[in-house]
């Protein structure tokens, strides 16, 4: 009997598990496709748009695409967080502190693999044309042994890329999920232990 209501426990933490991975795979998808496709509008616009355009106007179609992309992502990021709370009615802050964080990493890695692939292997110019403007803007202040060192990077700026875009894509998620799970959890008065009323200690 007692073998038996372990393996039904341990068959019910794992599908737990998946279904929290499942969902956060799914949403981290969404929030990954959503940077990419800013990303992609961004790119559009510089190599199209910028030249036909005035430099004013430029700047503020680039800013208000910004924030669409900023605000969307944070409106998703709580609109994934609140379902899962509220699909859990026996979950913790915690557990919708760690939900965000899940999300924040699948997303994280989705889209820094992205810019990687990209720049290696579709728009390889991708960071040249920036580094060539920043070169230039930069050339009369710096040294020539400054200048060689610049250089030198322009071939790692797609894997410079990938890991800075990671940590920060990630470690602004991991905040932003705290943020948000003290939001949807506020009424939450067990939030930083076990809830005695769930269903665990019955």
């Amino acid at each position: 009997m007692y073998i038996c209501m372990k393996q039904l426990i341990d068959m019910e933490e794992r599908l737990s598990r998946k279904e929290f991975w499942d969902g956060a795979l799914k949403a981290g998808l969404v929030l990954g496709l959503v940077a990419i496709v800013y990303t992609l509008a961004e790119e559009f616009l510089q190599q199209h748009v910028q030249g036909q355009i005035g430099g004013l106007v430029f700047s503020l179609v680039t800013f208000f695409l910004w924030a669409a992309k900023f605000a969307g992502c944070i409106l998703l990021m709580r609109m994934f967080m609140s379902r899962f709370a509220a699909k859990k009615t026996d979950s913790l802050r915690q557990d919708v502190r760690r939900y965000g964080t899940a999300i924040a990493l699948t997303s994280a890695l989705l889209y820094s693999g992205f810019i990687l692939f990209w720049s290696k292997y579709v728009d390889t110019e991708m960071f040249s044309r920036n580094f060539e403007q920043i070169m230039a803007g930069y050339s009369s202040m710096l040294d020539s042994n400054t200048m060689s060192m610049m250089e030198g990077l322009e071939a790692k700026m797609p894997v410079i890329a990938f890991f800075s875009n990671f940590i920060y894509c990630f470690l602004f998620g991991t905040i932003l999920s705290s943020i948000l799970a003290n939001s949807i959890c506020k009424n939450d008065p067990f939030a930083g232990g076990k809830n005695p009323f769930s269903n665990d200690n019955q």
